[in-house]
C-alpha cells in the first residue's frame, strides 16, 4: 500500500497513466498470485475437517476440534479491539 502511490507517479510520468495502470496491475498480480496459490488453502480435507452438510463417516472418526473462543470471550480481550482497530484504521491511513 505504501508502494503503490509513488510507484504508480513515477510510472505515470515515464510511461502514461494507461500503461502505469497495466504495469501496476501485472505487478500485483506477479507478486501476490504464487503466495496465494502456496499458502491458500481452499479443501477442508486439507486441514482434517469436513465440508458442510457432510455426514460424518460410517467408521466413527470423532470430528476434529475447533479451538478458540467464542465471541463473548473475545470481546472481553484487549488484543480483539487492538486487531480490529488495525484492520479499521489501515484504510484511513
Amino acid at each position: 500500500m505504501a508502494v503503490h502511490p509513488p510507484l504508480g507517479q513515477a510510472l505515470i510520468a515515464q510511461f502514461g497513466w494507461r500503461w502505469a495502470w497495466v504495469i501496476l496491475g501485472l505487478t500485483t498480480w506477479v507478486l501476490l498470485l504464487p503466495p496465494v496459490l502456496l499458502l491458500v488453502i481452499d479443501k477442508p480435507e486439507d486441514k482434517g475437517l469436513r465440508p458442510d452438510g457432510e455426514a460424518a463417516p460410517a467408521g466413527g472418526e470423532p470430528a476434529a476440534a475447533i479451538d478458540g473462543l467464542t465471541l463473548r470471550e473475545a470481546l472481553a480481550t484487549p488484543i480483539f479491539f487492538l486487531l480490529a482497530a488495525d484492520g479499521t484504521s489501515s484504510p484511513v491511513v
